[in-house]
């Protein structure tokens, strides 16, 4: 099967099957997810602070910033949380053909991270951990504090999933 439809497919069915009310608006020129389990912004978000309840992030690119929680609560109470930042898939060798059609290529699939500050107003203790392409945790981040908030910053070559876990 084709890997750059499998990873559109898998962040599709996450918007449409995470729960039973979902709204999508545009914003600012870009796609806005809201729903209790699931929220994100696709399109046009370089350099814009985009929030959903206690988070505000800010990336270095345009693509797509996903939060949901993993147990298909609202985000404030969820225990986990997986974030998704992502500015390009493609397959090798996939391309527009004269006729408007795309044609998808095949593996390897390059995928474009983004880098990001994100900032969590929350009480709450919670480590950060890169996410390996097969769902396995990776490396923690490390968090910064300031005040009542605690941050932290992915870098665009490290992954483009991070989870939360929060105690």
């Amino acid at each position: 099967s084709n890997p750059q439809q499998l990873i559109l497919n898998s962040i599709s069915s996450l918007i449409f099957l995470t729960t039973s009310h979902t709204e999508q608006y545009i914003d600012n020129s870009s796609l806005v997810i809201d729903s209790n389990a699931i929220k994100g912004v696709i399109g046009f978000i370089k350099n814009q602070t985009i929030s959903f309840d206690n988070i505000t992030l800010t990336a270095n690119q345009h693509g797509v910033v996903l939060v949901y929680s993993p147990e298909l609560k609202p985000l404030k109470e969820s225990k986990r949380l997986v974030v998704i930042l992502m500015s390009e898939i493609k397959n090798k060798g996939s391309y527009w053909n004269a006729n408007g059609q795309f044609q998808w290529g095949a593996a390897p699939t390059l995928i474009k991270h983004i880098a990001a500050n994100i900032v969590i107003n929350t009480p709450k203790k919670f480590r950060v951990f890169g996410l390996r392409n097969n769902g396995e945790r990776g490396n923690e981040l490390p968090l910064q504090k300031i005040d009542k908030l605690q941050s932290f910053s992915v870098d665009s070559g490290i992954a483009p999933w991070y989870e939360l876990i929060f105690d």
